[in-house]
């Protein structure tokens, strides 16, 4: 990391470099194009939907900065990213100010329900980057059965979509208010991208206690999660009472599009 100047609105580089596999220059022409993949040296083996660069091209572009990468096969890449940054009028620095409560979210178990692959995945990877544990369903009758047959308050949160195959979000929460348990007021928030106040408006008659729609900012999601469970008991992760109960379930159209990926405990 080095300082390029020293302006009002200095900008910093970031260069990031591995000696690894390296890409190929054809690929390089195409690295930012959702959904393409170096499929050299077995990759197509490896976990990845070709969304990671785009992504990170489109934060880089919000920020006014400029991202540059160099690779060559079997010698390695090289990611060089620049971004400007406003110093801080003096006036307007808290040298006391009010400290801002820690998010931990470790341990944490979560269901999380949704029927698109991408959107699971991307929803997955945020989740367990914060040490969280989550069990995956693919629509609402799957979360329906995974909790009905879970051990009493072993999820602490649901994060359920709403349009899905089979039965939808809305009549799942319902289904999981209805059971005769006492964790059945378990938080539930939607997952939409439904974001009219009507949709909201269901969302809460359906016993959800909140929505956060999509496409979400990831801290924004962590809070929300911090706000409904803190204080409450974690359960460590490697205790037996983390794993639900087995339950016999039909392969659903989305896990046989997906490689038959089951819900188990990640």
């Amino acid at each position: 990391v080095r300082q390029l100047d020293r302006s009002s609105k200095a900008k910093f580089q970031f260069v990031i470099e591995d000696t690894g596999i390296g890409m190929t220059k054809e690929f390089l022409k195409k690295i930012f194009i959702p959904y393409q993949r170096e499929i050299l040296f077995g990759a197509k083996e490896v976990l990845g939907t070709g969304l990671g660069m785009p992504i990170v091209k489109n934060i880089v572009t919000s920020l006014n900065g400029e991202i540059n990468i160099e690779s060559e096969l079997n010698k390695g890449t090289k990611v060089t990213v620049i971004l400007p940054f406003k110093a801080a009028e003096k006036d307007t620095v808290q040298e006391h100010g009010e400290e801002k409560e820690e998010v931990n979210l470790e341990n944490v178990h979560v269901l999380l329900v949704e029927d698109n692959k991408i959107n699971m995945e991307i929803a997955h990877k945020l989740l367990t980057s914060q040490d969280m544990l989550v069990n995956k369903a693919w629509n609402g009758k799957e979360a329906v059965d995974l909790f009905s047959g879970s051990a009493e308050n072993f999820y602490d949160i649901i994060l359920m979509d709403l349009q899905m195959p089979e039965m939808d979000g809305l009549e799942a929460a319902k289904q999981i208010r209805a059971m005769n348990r006492p964790d059945n007021t378990v938080p539930i928030i939607a997952l939409s991208a439904n974001a009219f106040s009507e949709d909201i408006a269901l969302c809460l008659q359906a016993g959800m206690n909140d929505h956060i729609a999509k496409p979400f900012q990831p801290q924004k999601l962590f809070e929300l999660i911090y706000q409904y469970t803190k204080g409450k008991q974690r359960l460590p992760a490697e205790t037996e009472k983390t794993k639900p109960e087995p339950k016999e379930q039909k392969e659903t159209a989305q896990q046989k599009n997906t490689g038959g990926i089951s819900p188990n405990l990640t």
